[in-house]
Order: C-alpha cells, then sequence, then structure tokens
C-alpha cells in the first residue's frame, strides 16, 4: 500500500508536543499491531542537533531497553583486508 505524504501544519509549542503530534503517541496503544504506523511517519529536519533531540524523545517513548549498535569499517586481521573490497565495508 502507497500513502502519498502528508504536510502536517502544527501549532505545537514545544518539540515533544510536535513529535506527540506527528507519532500520535495519545492513541491507546501506539506499539500495538505490527509497527506500520511507525513506517508511514518521518520528520525531516536540517540540523543533527535537532535530529538527536527528537531521537531522544522518541527512544524515551519506546517500551523495552534501548540498544546501541555500532559498525566497522576496516578488518581486524591484515589478510582479511583482501576479502572484503573496502565499497563493501563502507
Amino acid at each position: 500500500m502507497t500513502t502519498t505524504p502528508k504536510e502536517i501544519v502544527s501549532t505545537a509549542a514545544s518539540m515533544e508536543e510536535f513529535v506527540r503530534e506527528v507519532y500520535d503517541f495519545d492513541r491507546d496503544d501506539p506499539f500495538a499491531g505490527d509497527g506500520r504506523w511507525l513506517c508511514q511517519r518521518a520528520i525531516l529536519t536540517p540540523l543533527n542537533r535537532t535530529v538527536d533531540a527528537m531521537n531522544d524523545l522518541l527512544a524515551q517513548r519506546f517500551p523495552g531497553e534501548g540498544r546501541e549498535y555500532r559498525s566497522v569499517d576496516t578488518t581486524m586481521e591484515e589478510e582479511d583486508a583482501m576479502a572484503f573490497p573496502e565499497e563493501f565495508l563502507n
């Protein structure tokens, strides 16, 4: 199912209120079901500090313990360096 992007005009007084509006956290249980509601929403912003602040607000609302995953773009052993092309690692 393809949906048409919708522009939201908000009168939110704070970033937290705006995030709540976009992600519809006032519903009974926004995490019930298959999670499609999350895939149908996005907030675009030009500043990384704003992205970080919004991510922090959203992470507090998700159930369960948060996890952070890190990646590497180099091999640990020199002989492995030829096994993986640079494009694959990046």
